[in-house]
């Protein structure tokens, strides 16, 4: 049994006795519950015993005097009792009590909110500071980092002030050198220079002029090739017509003569592709060698 149930149960029982008396003794046994605190119900309801117990007790004190009497734990005792029970206060002090217990946990209820709003304002203050700080630290880090670039872009731009600078003042220094030593030492080199050059162009132009002959000498042989066997195939035609008209001798020689000049044409088609294959590649690789010498030579002289 708890003590709804015991408080339920006495309450019925005392449903015979008068409402006024049913009400005090009903609000009495409520306060001594809620003094003794929930930690302490079992140890009540032990002590009060079983709710047919409290209520005859509470009815006996109302028939044994018809005096104004008061409840206890022990049930309804009139005043003529010197000593008041324990625990027991009158019903005004009972609700000053009770109002002041409810104003008590209003209290402390209101304080928690309190407690957990400023918790709550003070976390989003810290993260509304922190988030500041960040974007902070971000555009201060960004800063930096413009700054940095600037710095590197100055810091490129005077090397290469500086590295042109150095270069215009090595020239004007070689310039300078020259114009100090004269010009005879540049005259000698010129001098000096000049036939070396002359020879260069003059092997170049042979050269030129040896392949240009080699091209003709080329296009001659192939020439008296085609021309060798146009005039083989010819005369070996009228070789064949002499023999077949009874030109016994006659066309014997011609088809000799046919022969050797096709033989002759056949020997210059060969010399053509040796030639074109052998002989132009290595005299055409060797002017070109001499070309590449020559300019090089030619660069030399300007440096």
């Amino acid at each position: 049994m708890n003590q709804e149930k015991f408080l339920q149960e006495l309450e019925y029982l005392l449903s015979d006795i008068s409402q006024v008396e049913r009400e005090e003794a009903m609000e009495y046994y409520r306060c001594y519950f809620e003094d003794a605190g929930a930690e302490n119900e079992a140890r009540v309801l032990r002590e009060l015993g079983s709710p047919q117990k409290v209520a005859d007790m509470i009815k006996e004190g109302l028939r044994s005097s018809g005096e104004a009497g008061e409840y206890t734990e022990t049930g309804y005792h009139t005043e003529e009792k010197k000593e008041p029970p324990a625990g027991w206060e009158g019903p005004a002090d009972r609700t000053m009590e009770k109002n002041n217990r409810k104003a008590e946990r209003h209290l402390e209820k209101n304080s928690r909110k309190a407690r957990r709003k400023v918790e709550k304002n003070n976390e989003k203050a810290e993260k509304q500071l922190q988030k500041k700080n960040r974007k902070a630290e971000k555009k201060l880090e960004k800063s930096n980092r413009k700054v940095e670039k600037k710095k590197e872009k100055k810091n490129r731009k005077a090397e290469k002030k500086q590295e042109k600078d150095y270069k215009k003042a090595e020239k004007k220094r070689e310039q300078a050198e020259r114009q100090t030593y004269g010009h005879t030492e540049g005259w000698r080199e010129d001098l000096l220079y000049f036939p070396g050059l002359i020879i260069d162009i003059v092997i170049f132009c042979v050269m030129i002029a040896v392949l240009v002959a080699a091209a003709v000498l080329a296009a001659a042989i192939g020439a008296a090739c085609v021309l060798s066997f146009i005039s083989g195939f010819v005369i070996l035609g009228f070789a064949v017509i002499s023999l077949a008209g009874s030109l016994g001798l006659a066309g014997m020689a011609l088809l000799a003569v046919s022969f050797f000049i096709l033989a002759v044409g056949v020997l210059l088609l060969m010399a053509l592709v040796l030639y074109c294959s052998k002989v132009l590649p290595e005299g055409m690789r060797r002017i070109s060698r001499s070309a590449r010498q020559a300019g090089a030579r030619v660069n030399r002289g300007e440096e």
